[in-house]
């Protein structure tokens, strides 16, 4: 009998319920059950009783002929099937045999099994404990594939081989003790054993194959021996809990991807045969530091990304392709930067023998707060970089004579020190809401620079702060002039060279502002637009005051009224050509800060973003004046997603 409580409604309520069985227990299952055949002078089980139950003796002898065989799939499906007891007479068990018995609890192996097939107890949910006898050499291909249950396994000191996917998906095997006559370990022999907590691996392994220890979430140890000289792909990927592992001396290959996810791996020594190291440790935010060896030659410049504590790499003194200082690493002359530390904290500067920087060198560097003084000045070879979102200041000259194109400046940098862009081949700047100073000659002397935007929030723009632009033909700014303004911020610009700013404004002047041609530009800011709504519980930017799913601010981007419906086709269509899709989207003229982007996803699980995304202005205007906008996306067979967002400038 038994008793349970729930509650329902706010009563809790007690529930009786009594289990009576009647009749008689189900008869054990007999070789009368069985189908065989005779192979010569033996015997091969070939099939059993679907309906077979209980426990089942298979004799050692059937007419007389010996019983050596359970042939492929001979139990499978067997879901009644407690326990089936071998004969050792048995030499081979085929394929399947006794795949997806899921009663199957208990099962001893005969030691004289020499010849196996593959996935021979897959699936079989009920088996918990399995004993192999003396005298087996290997576990077959899959032996125990999906046994969800499996518990505990016996594994004798004959057995030379365990084979691939040998406990693939056993999720509750928690500890398992492999002999030293193991040799061999095959590809993915742990897969996805969930519940595993420490390996010790056998004395004599020489090689971790691909995958091996993949998706051991639990796993907080493995001792690997030092007879080890490889380690393959995948081998530890996703064992989250992994603390503690040591790379023997002897280990000359570390596969891709081999510790990626490795959450909990609070160190690493590369040894010193390794020669080169591909994306093996990327996502493990617990790592502080790791040590290079002697031969390492290439290092793959996102090995280490997203490792958001690792503050320091340390290369042995005698590698002749790396060195490190301050935790940084270079090329053995120091004029590359390679890699700075994702969790290396404060500002840093590159020092002068510098040249060249790795695409990724600073990539994920969260904790880097502010790029000093002259660290990419003079690289000309370096076109473009993308600004760590940690980083709220760029110091003077930073990247002053570098060969930047173009510079998106996040939202988070605050400062832009003197000289930090007098770049020749800087021709686009955008910087976004948030920006508070710009220094003296920020953006002097950039030739090909043609328009800049000043975000509304910059209350210091310094001396020729763009000056000396020949081609710049407009600066917009999205506020008030600013409370501290330098001489001649635009001087030597191009002849046609024009101030715009929006209708309310404070401080600029028409028709000339500051010397310089000014004109003020009939512009709606979201404020304003909102207003217009007559709920006042429908003015926030989410809010849908219409009910046709397109939010305000997504509305006020596109140039529609907020409590008039409209569907998609208001927003963008889209077509194929070829392999291309082509989005073609409306973009009002008259909005204050804010801009429509389509965004993608791969899944509708993944961050949307509009990174690589290029839009291209047509010049045509639709019927509600709005500029054309078009966007190209190459697209193969892999699956993604597309809406439209509005993007904060």
């Amino acid at each position: 009998m038994s008793v349970s409580n729930e509650c329902l409604g706010g009563r809790l309520i007690g529930v009786v319920s009594a289990f009576f069985v009647f009749g008689t227990p189900a008869m054990a299952a007999s070789v009368d059950d069985l189908s065989y055949v005779t192979n010569g002078a033996a015997i091969t089980i070939t099939d059993c009783a679907l309906n077979a139950s209980g426990e089942l003796l298979i004799p050692a002898e059937i007419d007389l002929f010996p019983v050596t065989e359970i042939g492929a799939s001979a139990f499978r499906d067997c879901t009644a099937l407690e326990q089936v007891i071998l004969p050792p007479s048995i030499t081979h068990i085929g394929d399947y045999a006794f795949r997806n018995c899921d009663a199957l609890g208990e099962f001893t192996v005969p030691g004289g099994v020499s010849n196996w097939g593959v996935n021979i107890f897959r699936s079989s949910d009920g088996l918990t404990n399995v004993v192999i006898e003396s005298g087996a050499t290997d576990l077959a291909v899959g032996m125990f594939q999906y046994c969800g249950n499996l518990a505990q396994v016996s594994i004798p000191g004959s057995v030379t081989n365990l084979a691939k996917d040998a406990f693939y998906g056993c999720e509750t095997l928690s500890a398992i003790t492999i002999p030293n006559s193991v040799s061999v370990i095959g590809e993915q022999a742990f897969y996805g054993c969930e519940g595993l907590l420490r390996v010790d691996l056998p004395s004599g392994l020489s090689r971790i194959e691909y995958g091996t220890f993949y998706q051991c979430i639990a796993m907080t140890n493995a001792v690997i021996p030092s007879t080890v000289t490889y380690i393959g792909g995948s081998a530890f990927k996703y064992c989250y809990d992994l603390e503690d592992v040591t790379i023997p001396e002897a280990v000359t290959t570390i596969g891709y991807e081999s510790f990626v996810h490795c959450e909990s791996l609070k160190h690493v020594q590369i040894p010193d045969g390794v020669t080169d190291l591909t994306v093996a440790f990327v996502n493990c935010p617990s790592l502080t530091n790791v040590v290079i060896g002697t031969d390492l030659t290439y290092l793959h410049g996102n090995n280490f990304t997203y490792c958001s504590n690792l503050t320091a790499v340390v290369v042995a003194p005698s590698n002749t392709a790396f060195t490190s200082l301050d935790g940084v690493l270079f090329n053995k002359d120091m004029t590359t930067l390679v890699m700075f530390p994702d969790g290396k904290p404060g500002d840093y500067s590159v020092p002068g023998t510098v040249a060249d920087i790795k695409a990724s060198a600073f990539e994920d560097a969260e904790r880097l707060t502010k790029i000093e003084t002259s660290v990419f000045s003079y690289c000309p070879n370096l076109t473009s970089i993308e600004i760590p979102l940690s980083v709220t200041s760029i110091g003077n000259s930073a990247f002053s004579h570098s060969g930047l194109q173009r510079i998106d400046l996040h939202s988070g940098v605050t400062d832009i020190g003197n000289d930090a862009f007098n770049a020749n081949n800087l021709e686009e700047v955008t910087l976004h809401e948030g920006l508070e100073s710009i220094g003296s000659r920020a953006f002097a002397y950039c030739p090909l620079l043609k328009s800049i935007t000043i975000p509304s929030t910059v209350d210091n723009l310094g001396a020729y702060g763009a000056a000396y632009c020949g081609t710049l033909t407009n600066a917009t700014f999205n506020g008030n002039v600013p409370a501290t303004l330098g001489s001649a911020p635009f001087a030597s610009a191009s002849a046609e060279f024009k101030v715009f700013c929006y209708d309310g404004a404070i401080g600029f002047t028409t028709p000339l502002w500051n010397g310089y041609p000014c004109e003020f530009l009939s512009m709606k800011s979201f404020g304003t637009w909102i207003n217009a709504i007559i709920d006042p519980n429908q003015t926030k930017p989410a809010d849908t005051p219409a009910g046709d799913g397109i939010p305000n601010l997504l509305k006020y981007a596109a140039g529609l009224e907020p409590e008039t419906g409209y569907n998609e086709t208001n927003l963008y269509t889209y077509a194929w050509e070829g392999s291309e899709l082509v989005v073609t989207y409306y973009q009002a003229t008259n909005t204050v800060g804010v801009g429509l982007s389509p965004i993608v996803a791969e899944t509708l699980m993944d961050d949307w973003s509009n990174e690589g995304i290029v839009p291209v202005n047509t010049g045509a205007f639709d019927a509600l004046g709005r500029a054309v906008m078009e966007v190209r996306l190459p697209c193969d067979d892999s699956t993604g997603f597309l809406r439209m967002g509005a993007i904060h400038y």
